[in-house]
């Protein structure tokens, strides 16, 4: 029997995260930001091109709130036009429904490193048929990049995703416009196999919606398949959500499942968006195996972030050490007549 390429894919996908490189995006992310959108993309390009992969690990007791659209025509306008929502199950046998999902956790990643709470509408990409999750919003207390608005600050006053020794849950992420808060008990979880298509083909075609895309391309994840078969269902009296003030009207402000992963999930993934390499759970587990069999890649490099930052700077100083030269001739001048 072959060996299983678990250990070694979770590995090099960890190597792939260096905190330095992380340390340095986080510090010149804001600045790039006042820069034009298309612009920021031709640097992030640059910083792909020797070192294509990204590691982007979600850490254990990743949160997921499914509530069922009740506004479907509302909830489709937030969705590209090759796009449409369409039912789903969450756990394997439920009931498909349309669905938007809450997701809520915290992550370390070759650019970024704390947490997220993500709004999915959960839709067919019509051009694949692939089911896919359309990211249309977001909140972070860190560095954050999409294809629309480019880099994006920290836009959380709180942001609280963690455990208790209670084996508890605790979400509480608040923003000058928003809040979502909920406590949840892991005694009562019980493990179930989660449905396919949702969590193995959708984690192949994902989108983004709203002001976050585009209009290019879905792009999707690598991964090993066998980390979306299971998770642990909480059931829903044992789920106190305190809050939820994201989009109202759209979907039912009570979950119909509630599931968290009790492990780390290991992604690989580039940091612009690209089309999709994979699209069936067989070819994931060819790039698993491609992935550690072949040279240990390399991560994400700032170097192309640095490079744009010096040329920046120097022509900064050049502009300015210009401008103060021309101010000292023309006074000199002044005072010569």
């Amino acid at each position: 029997m072959p060996a299983s390429p678990v250990r070694p894919f979770v590995k090099r996908t960890e190597d792939l995260i260096q905190p330095p490189e992380v340390g340095i995006i986080s510090l010149f992310g804001g600045f790039l930001g006042l820069l034009p959108v298309a612009l920021q993309k031709r640097i992030m390009e640059g910083s792909t091109q020797k070192n294509p992969y990204m590691g982007f690990v979600v850490d254990p007791y990743a949160f997921f709130l499914c509530h069922e659209i009740t506004d479907l025509e509302g909830t489709q306008r937030l969705l590209p036009d090759d796009f449409r929502i369409v039912p789903t199950a969450v756990f394997e046998g439920d009931e498909p429904k349309p669905t938007v999902i809450f997701g809520a956790f915290n992550v370390h990643t070759s650019a970024f490193w704390g947490n997220r709470v993500e709004m999915y509408v959960i839709a067919e990409h019509k051009p694949s048929g692939l089911l896919g999750w359309v990211i249309v919003d977001y909140d972070s207390n860190t560095l954050s990049f999409d294809p629309g608005q480019g880099f994006e600050g920290p836009a959380t006053s709180r942001s609280v995703v963690t455990t208790t020794h209670r084996a508890e849950v605790l979400v509480d992420v608040v923003t000058d416009t928003r809040r979502i808060a909920a406590v949840a008990d892991l005694e009562k979880a019980i493990s179930r196999p989660l449905d396919p298509r949702l969590w193995v083909e959708g984690n192949l075609c994902v989108g983004y919606g709203g002001t976050l895309g585009d209009g290019g391309d879905p792009f999707g994840l690598l991964f090993d398949p066998g980390e979306m078969e299971k998770a642990l269902e909480i059931p829903l009296d044992a789920v106190e959500l305190q809050e939820l003030t994201w989009h109202p009207g759209l979907y039912d402000p009570t979950p119909h499942r509630v599931a968290v992963f009790p492990y780390a999930q290991h992604f690989i993934t580039s940091q612009v968006p690209t089309q999709a390499q994979v699209t069936t759970p067989e070819g994931l587990d060819g790039f698993v195996r491609r992935f550690v069999e072949g040279p240990a890649p390399k991560g994400f490099s700032s170097s192309a972030i640095k490079t744009s930052m010096f040329i920046g700077w120097c022509i900064s100083t050049t502009l300015t050490l210009s401008m103060a030269a021309w101010i000292v001739v023309h006074l000199m001048s002044g005072h010569g007549h």
